[in-house]
C-alpha cells in the first residue's frame, strides 16, 4: 500500500497541456513514443529502428495503446498535428503509460520481497521490500515512462531465480532464470552481462550440494 501511494501520488505531474504541447516535463518519456511511432504494424514492420536499448518494453506499450484504442479510451492518429490540436488526447498516452509503469514498480517491490525471503527469510524480505518501496530514485522513476524501472524488475526476478538455483537447482529454476535473463536483455541490453550471475548461482549451488553431501 505504501509503495502504491508513493508511486501514484503526483503521477499527473508535467503531462502535456497548457503551455507545453509536445511533451511532458520529463523529456526522456517522449523518446519511447518516437521509437514506437517508427513501427508500422499494417506492413508487419515491428522494427522501431533503435539499437540503444531492447524493444520488449516498446512492444508492451504499443500493445497496451492498441488495446486502449480498441476500447475507445485513446485515439491513435498517424498525424502529429492531431495531437497538437487535441492535447488532452496526447496526454492520455502519457497517463496510461505512467499507470503501466506504476504497476511495473509495484511488481519490482514484490520481486525484491520474494528474493529477500528466498535468501534470508521472511523478515529480511519484508525489510528489503520496505526499503525499496520508499527508495526515492525508484519512486520517482516509477511515475514516468522510462526503461530503467522495467529493467530493474527483470533484474530483481533474475536475483530471485538465482537464489532458487543455489538452494534447489531444479531445472525449472534454470529455465525461469534463462527466460528472465533473455527477456530482460530485450528490455535493456545492459542486463545481458548478468548471465555471469546465473553461472555463479550454478557453481555456488553445486558447491553447496557437494559440501552438504560430504557432511552427511
Amino acid at each position: 500500500v505504501l509503495a502504491f501511494w508513493l508511486r501514484w501520488t503526483g503521477i499527473e505531474w508535467g503531462l502535456p497541456g497548457g503551455d507545453h504541447y509536445a511533451a511532458s516535463y520529463r523529456p526522456d518519456e517522449f523518446s519511447l513514443f518516437a521509437w514506437i511511432r517508427r513501427m508500422n504494424p499494417d506492413r508487419w514492420d515491428f522494427n522501431p529502428h533503435i539499437y540503444l536499448n531492447g524493444t520488449l518494453l516498446l512492444f508492451a506499450l504499443a500493445g497496451l495503446y492498441k488495446a486502449l484504442s480498441l476500447l475507445g479510451l485513446v485515439k491513435i492518429s498517424t498525424s502529429p498535428l492531431f495531437y497538437y490540436e487535441h492535447v488532452s488526447e496526447w496526454a492520455k498516452f502519457y497517463g496510461f503509460g505512467r499507470v503501466f509503469m506504476v504497476g511495473v514498480g509495484l511488481l519490482t517491490v514484490w520481486a525484491i520481497y520474494r528474493a529477500g525471503r528466498a535468501a534470508f527469510g521472511r523478515t529480511a524480505g519484508l525489510v528489503a521490500a520496505l526499503l525499496y518501496a520508499i527508495a526515492p530514485v525508484h519512486v520517482i522513476s516509477s511515475k514516468h515512462l522510462l526503461i530503467e524501472p522495467a529493467a530493474t524488475l527483470w533484474f530483481a526476478l533474475l536475483v530471485l531465480f538465482c537464489f532458487r538455483i543455489i538452494q534447489r537447482g531444479a531445472w525449472k529454476d534454470y529455465l525461469r532464470a534463462a527466460l528472465v535473463l533473455g527477456s530482460g536483455s530485450a528490455v535493456k541490453i545492459n542486463l545481458a552481462p548478468l548471465g555471469m550471475l546465473l553461472a555463479s548461482a550454478h557453481f555456488l549451488g553445486a558447491f553447496a550440494n557437494r559440501r552438504t553431501a560430504s557432511c552427511s
